[in-house]
């Protein structure tokens, strides 16, 4: 599936920032980025992917009025990879 080409260019540009970013500063987006890239995905739709999960963690927090919390965001996945590895 190909990136649509009518899009709002400044907010789909900042969360490719937002995702790329998050892959130095975040524990739990490199594992869903290296998940995504074993799945077959390519840089850039991992990247979209890690970018989609972050909006959906941002609107979870939104949505709720919590603040946002790593072990909340990735605490399942963290825990799959956990259970898989042993």
């Amino acid at each position: 599936m190909l990136a649509r080409y009518a899009r709002k260019m400044h907010p789909a540009d900042a969360i490719d920032h937002w995702a790329f970013a998050s892959l130095k500063t975040s524990p739990g987006a490199p594992a869903f980025y290296d998940h995504r890239s074993a799945a077959g995905d390519t840089h850039h739709s991992a990247l979209r992917h890690l970018g989609d999960r972050l909006g959906g963690i941002l609107q979870g927090c939104l949505a709720t009025h919590t603040l946002h919390s790593e072990t909340t965001a990735w605490g399942r996945r963290a825990e799959a990879e956990l259970t898989r590895a042993a």
